[in-house]
């Protein structure tokens, strides 16, 4: 069985949009987070989200 995509969103300043970092592979939320915070740590994030890929839906596609 293939483990779930999860989506990673952060932002360096509070004015900036969040914006896709990445994405990692992981069982649950939980290690979603972990993978997300270890992986992506170049940067002094102040906001990081995960997100399952799954629930992102296209609204526009060319």
């Amino acid at each position: 069985m293939k483990r779930p995509v999860w989506i990673v969103l952060a932002r360096r300043k509070y004015e900036e949009p969040l914006y896709q970092v990445g994405t990692v592979t992981a069982d649950d939320e939980h290690m979603a987070e972990l993978f997300a915070r270890s992986i992506y740590d170049e940067h002094p994030w102040i906001e990081m989200v995960v997100a399952p890929r799954d629930a992102v839906r296209t609204v526009i596609a060319a």
